[in-house]
């Protein structure tokens, strides 16, 4: 997604990140993905520890995929946003 940004910026498209580790975990995996992926992290990530947010998007996903969801996967939404 960081590497994206540009063209995300171009469409007027914010990004944010869901995760369900602690933010204190997230300056060492964000070293990592630079690391492994050439780019940091470069938009808003919220800790979600608890998966209150995660769990709204996990009985969706059930919901369309029900013989194939096992667990929380990356979830890519894109929002039109009126002007």
């Amino acid at each position: 997604m960081a590497r994206l940004k540009p063209e995300f910026d171009e469409r007027s498209v914010n990004t944010i990140g869901l995760s369900i580790d602690p933010v204190d975990s997230h300056k060492g995996w964000a070293a990592d993905i630079k690391e492994t992926q050439g780019h940091a992290p470069n938009f808003p990530i919220v800790a979600d520890p608890d998966r209150t947010v995660a769990g709204h998007y996990d009985e969706e996903a059930r919901a369309k995929f029900p013989n194939g969801w096992r667990a929380l996967k990356p979830y890519l939404r894109l929002t039109p946003q009126p002007r």
